[in-house]
């Protein structure tokens, strides 16, 4: 690739790879595919005290150490000075999260054009976390000026955001996530002798875990319940399986590898994302790709999402997150069986995203 169509791109992140989150694995595979396509890319990302991660091979990766100790809204003063100090490096800054502190870092940095990703919930997923996002509008408003183009990953997130922030509009775009279609079908299935169900992402309590705990527990078909994550609601969760006696039929994994996530979804018979608020449904996509019907709640993203996957072929069942529904719905997937077809839709590529996200560089350089 010639220099004049080369695009020097930073990425703004709250995480990266192999750091949890959604926000993370977008991150990762965006940086990935730009630098395959022979962009230069260099990620600017936060890290816990004391957490070490191993060096990038493909391109820069940076992360700064949080100094405020804090969950719910780590902030890392190195990075806004790290973006401050490299900006002649950048043709195009590209953040993400409106719900982290890296991006207003982003917007701070003058003459670089920057692209806007913010995964937008509207609300924290705790009180403190609400509280914290009350303060934080009016600057909020101002990093959604100061972008040269906003993009969201679903409709349905899309709608949220005008909501607050109509003067958006204009420059706003929708660019769906992609699914590594070619590593999941890869994935060697886990022997197992019993149905597998599969939860999948942050242990926190906006995700309902608790629910799909107690949908198990109520199920008629003796299958297990397979929960790939950690969070700080870990500790009530196990105290529930406990008080409901489930204890054979709940595994804790905690943090698993992408090879090993790929595995549990080749082989459950279905997946469960039951969370209050979600800008897109990866997991769901994930999942429906891996072979897996789909128990998702009633929330417009995962509605939006299983209009274009399917539910004629009971892929992808959205309802009130009841625990009694959702083990009878569960109970019904098991008899049905794993899918055999993949989704139709093709958009949802990596691939796809990261040329759309191209253009958009260009577009605004």
């Amino acid at each position: 690739m010639s220099s004049d169509t080369r695009i020097r791109i930073s990425l703004v992140s709250p995480g990266f790879p192999p750091q949890l989150g959604g926000v993370e694995v977008v991150a990762g595979y965006l940086a990935d595919e730009l630098s395959g396509y022979g962009h230069e890319v260099r990620v600017y990302a936060q890290r816990p005290r004391g957490a070490e991660f191993p060096a990038a091979q493909k391109y820069p990766v940076r992360r700064f150490v949080d100094w405020i100790g804090s969950h719910q809204f780590p902030v890392a003063p190195g990075l806004g000075r790290a973006l401050w100090r490299d900006r002649g490096l950048f043709d195009v800054i590209h953040a993400h999260s409106f719900h982290a502190a890296p991006a207003m870092m982003a917007a701070t940095v003058p003459k670089v054009p920057l692209v806007f990703t913010p995964h937008f919930h509207a609300v924290g997923h705790t009180k403190v976390a609400s509280g914290i996002h009350t303060l934080y509008d009016p600057l909020a408003s101002l990093l959604f000026r100061r972008a040269a183009q906003v993009t969201c990953v679903s409709v349905a997130e899309s709608e949220l955001l005008l909501r607050r922030y109509p003067f958006v509009e204009p420059r706003l775009s929708v660019i769906p996530l992609g699914v590594d279609t070619q590593a999941i079908l890869a994935a060697e299935p886990i022997e197992t002798d019993r149905p597998v169900i599969l939860v999948a992402g942050r242990l926190e309590p906006y995700k309902r875990v608790d629910t799909a705990i107690q949908a198990v527990a109520r199920m008629r078909n003796d299958a297990r319940l397979v929960i790939c994550g950690t969070g700080s609601h870990r500790p009530a969760l196990e105290r529930l399986v406990r008080e409901l006696g489930a204890e054979t039929r709940v595994s804790f994994l905690g943090h698993v590898s992408d090879e090993e996530l790929r595995r549990w979804q080749r082989t459950a018979t279905s997946t469960l994302s039951l969370s209050e608020r979600e800008a897109f449904g990866l997991v769901l996509l994930e999942a429906a790709v891996a072979g897996s019907r789909v128990v998702a709640s009633d929330i417009p993203a995962h509605a939006e999402l299983a209009q274009h996957v399917g539910r004629a072929d009971a892929r992808i069942a959205v309802m009130a997150p009841d625990a009694a529904a959702v083990a009878a719905t569960l109970d019904r997937q098991i008899e049905l069986g794993r899918l055999t077809t993949l989704p139709e839709d093709r958009r949802f590529d990596w691939s796809t995203m990261a040329r759309r996200y191209e253009a958009i560089y260009r577009s605004v350089r």
